[in-house]
């Protein structure tokens, strides 16, 4: 009975828990009021709809009975029939599976019986997730670095590759050419060697261009006044010599919470509906007594 007791206080102080003792009562019930139902074995597939509901959850995982009720009301009748082939061909190879006692010292079949209840456990706190006024305020002041759009740059270029001071001539050559012309955003199609990369680079940051030419171009390029209408250069990089033209440069920006509003609100719901399902499954585990009669590890040998 102390047992029995401290179960209760338990469960009324964990609503989780509260809810998965609730579930196994009434799986019980069930079990005696309808034994047939809820015998595997049997060669009868009853297809109901609070089954086709509890399949359609489970198989998407999203945990929202109303979305799917709604959802079976609309669905044209092929679809409906699909639905209800699919479910009863997971039932039947389930119930041979069981036949054959495949669920028996299985580790996989272990494995997915705690994945489903994971499911269950991260479905319910997701659709309990809450926030309190300010919640949500803090959350963003607290992670804004994670919402800053970088600085960028637009900017076009000619390549030259080669031995370095051939490379770096005809760069240079290129740059006088290019600028005395007056050669427009267009004019690099097709010029100078052939990039392992791109031609125009379109509000690119600086972890990009440092990926395709090197820490120290990129640096260098965002050093650079911008100036639409003359060609600079030449700069170093990872792969040669480039002369560039450079469009646009686009500072770093920190938007406004209302402005990325449901960014931020996903992201939090995210967080705090993680953070209530590892609580959750802690307080499962702790209602759990732990006890290790063996010695886990042997003595080494002195």
């Amino acid at each position: 009975m102390k047992t029995l007791g401290k179960v209760i206080r338990t469960a009324v102080k964990e609503p989780l828990l509260w809810f998965m003792s609730g579930a196994a009562i009434l799986y019980a019930i069930n079990a005696t009021v309808n034994p047939t139902e809820n015998e595997d074995s049997s060669y009868t597939i009853v297809v109901t709809r609070d089954s086709l509901l509890r399949y359609m959850q489970f198989r998407l995982k999203a945990f929202d009975a109303e979305h799917f009720a709604k959802t079976i009301n609309s669905l044209p009748e092929n679809e409906l029939d699909q639905l209800v082939d699919d479910y009863v061909r997971e039932e039947v190879l389930y119930r041979e599976a069981k036949l054959l006692q495949l669920d028996q010292n299985d580790y996989l079949a272990k494995r997915r019986l705690i994945t489903q209840m994971e499911f269950l456990v991260r479905g319910l706190e997701e659709q309990n997730t809450r926030f309190e006024q300010g919640e949500i305020e803090t959350f963003f002041s607290e992670n804004t670095q994670r919402y800053n759009q970088p600085a960028t740059l637009t900017f076009t270029h000619i390549f030259f590759s080669g031995p370095e001071d051939q490379a770096k001539k005809r760069a240079l050559s290129r740059l006088d050419l290019q600028n005395r012309n007056n050669a427009p955003f267009s004019s690099a199609i097709g010029q100078g060697d052939r990039f392992l990369y791109h031609t125009n680079y379109v509000k690119k940051d600086l972890e990009e261009l440092t990926s395709h030419f090197g820490e120290q171009f990129a640096r260098n390029t965002f050093a650079l006044p911008r100036q639409p209408e003359t060609w600079q250069g030449p700069i170093r990089s990872d792969h040669g010599w480039h002369i560039i033209l450079l469009t646009e440069k686009n500072a770093e920006l920190s938007p406004a919470l209302e402005d990325i509003w449901d960014d931020v609100l996903e992201d939090a719901t995210l967080e705090k509906s993680h953070r209530q399902f590892e609580q959750s499954i802690s307080s499962i585990v702790d209602s759990y007594s732990v006890q290790i009669k063996d010695q886990l590890q042997l003595q080494k040998s002195p």
